[in-house]
């Protein structure tokens, strides 16, 4: 057995099956940390988020979300510092006007960390769509989290009766972890690259007395 297997055994030993899904506690034994350099992402089919919200669909219908390596290996054990694709697909019953798509990063404790939308003016949004059509939807994010349990929502918008709505939105419907890093020294949540640089400042009183 490799390093690299060997790491990735210790990792899922001691991961997901600990956490308690959709709470902010942490039961059982911690994560096993490693190095960056060594980390690598992989699938573990036990995450799986229980605190799923599916919103009425008007018209459209959200499937398949998964996070892929930028080779498209499917992973839910993600590296920090590593980009991935958050992809699903929408399948549209009814034809749609002024159509964009969405998603959103989150904590357990349900804090909203970052997202994005595919426009954010209606000139950009997709005009028309048809019915019994399909869209493959994808968003590349860079993983700047410290390690912990993350979701990931997915929505589509459009224009229903002059208003815009969520056609359909799914809510904690796909889960991520970030592996624990030895070599880091971020705290909180987001990692900011903040690098520390300390320096000893002498008083005058200690310089008079050196002299």
């Amino acid at each position: 057995m490799d390093k690299r297997q060997s790491i990735r055994n210790l990792i899922c030993e001691a991961g997901v099956s600990s956490i308690e899904l959709g709470s902010n506690e942490t039961i059982g034994p911690p994560s096993f940390a490693v190095s960056t350099s060594e980390a690598q992402e992989f699938f573990d089919p036990n995450l799986q988020p229980s605190s799923t919200i599916e919103y009425e669909s008007h018209g459209a219908q959200i499937e398949l979300p998964v996070i892929l390596t930028l080779a498209g290996e499917q992973v839910n054990n993600l590296v920090r510092g590593g980009t991935y694709r958050y992809c699903y697909t929408v399948y549209f019953l009814k034809s749609a006007r002024t159509v964009r798509f969405s998603m959103l990063i989150k904590t357990t404790s349900g804090v909203e960390l970052g997202g994005a939308e595919s426009a954010t003016v209606h000139q950009c949004s997709l005009a028309h769509v048809d019915s019994n059509t399909s869209y493959k939807v994808e968003f590349r994010f860079l993983c700047a989290l410290n390690p912990g349990v993350y979701f990931m929502n997915a929505g589509v918008l459009g224009d229903v009766d002059g208003g815009v709505t969520y056609l359909h939105r799914l809510i904690d419907i796909a889960m991520f972890k970030v592996i624990p890093d030895m070599e880091s020294m971020a705290t909180g949540k987001v990692d900011f690259g903040c690098t520390p640089k300390i320096e000893l400042q002498l008083s005058n009183a200690q310089h008079e007395s050196w002299k």
